[in-house]
């Protein structure tokens, strides 16, 4: 009989492993100046997406969502585009919480997060759709010493919203864009590498957006055009 016992909770224990790495967690980075508390959130959506978000208190982030998310096994992989020029945790599940690293700006810190609860990740406008009115290729000019021509293309892929700015001056630019959010009636665009934001108000069915480009220190308004039959 307790033969039997030992392979029915074997047989349980293959069909139910260990907890998921799902949950929230919290930790201390000890740097040499401050001690930088964090809390991140892991959890998997409705298609079993992996996904996350973070909070720096001491920084004042107060819940920036993941712009990628890898879990392969007991390791864990997360990207902050959004904040500091890029924030990276790399983790592994360990003593009832994660041994991680914190990488920014070619900085590492090791720390170790606890498993406090259940996840409460902040899903931001970055991850929801474009709505169709603003799927499309929008054009526009706007002067900062000289006259530049800005071409906006706004789509979904993979569920996400995408959008890719060219700049055309003395020379072509591709701006490295980051953050994309459309949910709302607003429009947010960052360029975190270059600085910059795009960003304004628009409305369903319009066939031109009013927005302002911030860069430099500068804060630009311009008018972009739906580019028609794209």
């Amino acid at each position: 009989m307790m033969h039997m016992n030992l392979m029915i909770l074997f047989a349980l224990a293959t069909v139910h492993p260990q907890d998921s790495v799902d949950g929230r967690y919290e930790g201390v980075i000890h740097m040499p100046m401050i001690d930088q508390r964090v809390i991140l959130d892991i959890d998997h959506g409705p298609k079993g997406e992996a996904r996350g978000s973070i909070i720096l208190p001491g920084l004042n982030v107060k819940g920036e969502s993941a712009t990628k998310v890898t879990i392969d096994g007991d390791k864990i992989h997360c990207e902050f585009a959004g904040i500091y020029g890029g924030v990276e945790v790399n983790a592994t599940l360990a003593n009832s919480g994660l041994d991680a690293e914190f990488k920014q700006a070619g900085n590492v810190a090791p720390f170790h997060l606890d498993r406090i609860g259940a996840a409460q990740v902040d899903l931001s406008k970055s991850l929801i759709p474009l709505p169709d009115d603003l799927i499309g290729t929008w054009k526009g000019d706007y002067t900062a010493d000289f006259t530049r021509h800005l071409t906006l293309v706004l789509k979904n892929e993979g569920g996400l919203p995408v959008a890719e700015v060219t700049v055309v001056g003395k020379r072509v630019t591709k701006v490295p864009v980051d953050h994309v959010e459309g949910a709302g009636g607003y429009l947010v665009i960052k360029a975190s590498p270059f600085g910059m934001t795009i960003e304004g108000p628009h409305k369903k069915g319009a066939d031109e957006i009013k927005l302002t480009i911030s860069y430099a220190g500068l804060e630009i308004p311009f008018t972009v055009r739906r580019e028609k039959g794209k």
